[in-house]
């Protein structure tokens, strides 16, 4: 990386980027035509090359990193401020990579933000479980959890209220989660967590009866993240704790999908901290 007056110069700056860039846009349609009508491996395989020579040609054309940091923030100014999100903070001394990384980072919250506003508007279910404004007469109490269901481990925040003769705990998954630990394949390991955090034993000898903690029937409701492909948009999926006749806890789907209450929404996205690191402050 060489220096000039006004920052890092960038590699591979060429000042004659047009004219190789048409040529090259040219010559990538020459090669498409002619596989229309007759098609080869090879061909193919130039063509592939050529169109990732794009990027890089359309770079060579900023002389310094700050003039390539300034087309980006420049490029990025009107979504920033759409969402409320800050531009990345670059320092002046920047490499190219950590300009481009920079700005990947942003793009990548940024997409987060959008699928978030693109979900149906979160209310209030009718019967006030897990309402943004806590009933006076229910206990609440909401914590922060790593559970490690087979050799996974589930980031989520935990929503645990206490009603007259039940309990019902909102088990918020981390957004970011790759392959969701709430599928039903999962369900004994969360089940058997949940169970030992309430220090509950099997109640009766017949099988599959309620799981109680101190008398009071447990509901699990699983929230999984919005942008999981096993359960897109936000989705809560009622179940029941119980237990079997071999003592084990598991957990019995219930009938019905619901929608995320303001109060699951507002814990997912303490979840994704990037997105708070983000907004405009």
């Amino acid at each position: 990386m060489s220096y000039f007056e006004d920052g890092p110069l960038m590699n591979g700056y060429d000042p004659n980027w047009e004219k190789k860039f048409n040529q090259t846009q040219a010559l990538i349609g020459q090669l498409e035509n002619k596989q229309r009508q007759d098609w080869t491996d090879d061909a193919h395989s130039v063509v592939s090359k050529l169109h990732g020579e794009i990027p890089k040609i359309f770079l060579s054309q900023f002389r310094t990193v700050l003039d390539y940091e300034k087309f980006l923030r420049e490029q990025h100014w009107f979504r920033a401020k759409k969402l409320g999100l800050r531009l990345p903070d670059i320092r002046a001394q920047a490499t190219e990579d950590e300009v481009s990384a920079a700005y990947q980072a942003f793009r990548d919250v940024a997409d987060r933000v959008e699928s978030y506003q693109r979900l149906p508007k979160p209310e209030e279910w009718g019967n006030g479980l897990f309402a943004l404004d806590k009933p006076d007469h229910v206990q609440r109490v909401i914590e922060t959890v790593s559970i490690d269901i087979g050799g996974s481990l589930l980031e989520a925040h935990l929503i645990i209220e206490h009603h007259s003769d039940e309990v019902h705990v909102c088990v918020v998954e981390d957004p970011l989660s790759v392959s969701t630990v709430l599928s039903p394949v999962n369900g004994f390991g969360l089940a058997k967590y949940l169970a030992g955090r309430m220090d509950m034993k099997k109640a009766g000898k017949l099988g599959k009866l309620f799981a109680r903690a101190n008398g009071k029937a447990v509901f699990v409701y699983k929230f999984f993240s919005p942008l999981s492909s096993h359960a897109p948009g936000a989705r809560v999926y009622p179940c029941r704790l119980v237990f079997d006749n071999a003592g084990c806890a598991g957990l019995e789907e219930m009938a019905g999908i619901k929608e995320a209450t303001p109060l699951m929404m507002e814990e997912l996205l303490k979840l994704d901290r990037d997105v708070a690191n983000w907004a405009e402050k």
